[in-house]
């Protein structure tokens, strides 16, 4: 699954659907999705270096928000209490989706807001767990 090479434009929130993301508030722009750390770390060994998978990445989303859409006044009062949204589900252009877990939605993403831009830039922080996608398979006996 190659989370950073789709085009996201809804984002559901499970736990609070009034924070819920259609492609009208995006305005024509996208959420972006960048991760902290990398998705395998490589530790030295004596004789070579031995890989280490992680569970789950954290992860930064940046959903810019057009000022007139009508989520907007709840996402800029929300951002002032630094909330925590629980789970994400994001879709694509195509239908794809993935979950973000433990979502919260973080003060220090939020820029400058007296510019003239029609959209504002929130940041979403939270944790993608890699093999989503093998979760779901179930085991045969």
């Amino acid at each position: 699954m190659n989370i950073l090479g789709r085009v996201f434009n809804t984002a559901v929130f499970s736990n609070n659907p009034a924070f819920d993301i259609t492609p009208f508030d995006l305005g024509g722009e996208q959420m972006e999705c960048t991760f902290e750390r990398p998705s395998v770390n490589r530790l030295p060994a004596a004789a070579q270096t031995v890989a280490s998978v992680n569970i789950f990445l954290p992860i930064t989303i940046k959903v810019p928000i057009l000022k007139t859409s009508s989520v907007y006044k709840i996402w800029l009062n929300a951002a002032m209490q630094n909330p925590i949204l629980g789970e994400c589900t994001l879709k694509d252009n195509t239908g794809s989706q993935c979950v973000i877990e433990q979502v919260n939605l973080s003060f220090r993403g939020l820029p400058n807001m007296n510019g003239s831009q029609p959209s504002v830039e929130f940041t979403i922080k939270g944790n993608f767990y890699v093999n989503q996608d093998l979760i779901k398979i179930p085991i045969k006996k």
